[in-house]
């Protein structure tokens, strides 16, 4: 049995909203009652060969739901292990479209979160 992608799992037209330093965030509540906030910038979309630069003090969050998977981070199916030179790598991982912008987290609160609350977190960093 395949586990659905979060949005597919969120309750119709059921939105939540928190305030940040950033400004507004719009996620949406599951099924279950989590609350799910997906792709929620942590730092600015990275220039390649450069080292990663944090969101400026002026930034402000984009107006929008955060409640779609739009892309993902590019993986090529060759992983570079002998396939020979020239050969293209192709995308094979995750939901929307590969993307070099992977500077993102998905933040998921359970269902009893209170707002201004403190929660513990775990922090999930995939192999790959």
């Amino acid at each position: 049995m395949s586990i659905p992608p979060i949005p597919d799992e969120l309750q119709k037209g059921v939105r939540v909203v928190v305030e940040t330093k950033y400004g507004s965030l719009k996620g949406g509540r599951t099924t279950n009652g989590a609350a799910v906030f997906l792709e929620v910038p942590y730092a600015l979309p990275p220039v390649r060969f450069e080292d990663p630069k944090p969101l400026p003090p002026d930034f402000v969050y984009e107006d929008k739901d955060y409640i779609y998977e739009t892309k993902h981070c590019f993986q090529p199916s060759n992983d570079g292990q002998g396939h020979g030179a020239g050969t293209t790598p192709v995308d094979r991982k995750g939901y929307g479209e590969p993307s070099e912008d992977p500077l993102f987290v998905n933040v998921v609160c359970p269902s009893t979160f209170k707002f201004g609350g403190k929660l513990p977190v775990n922090v999930y960093i995939h192999g790959g």
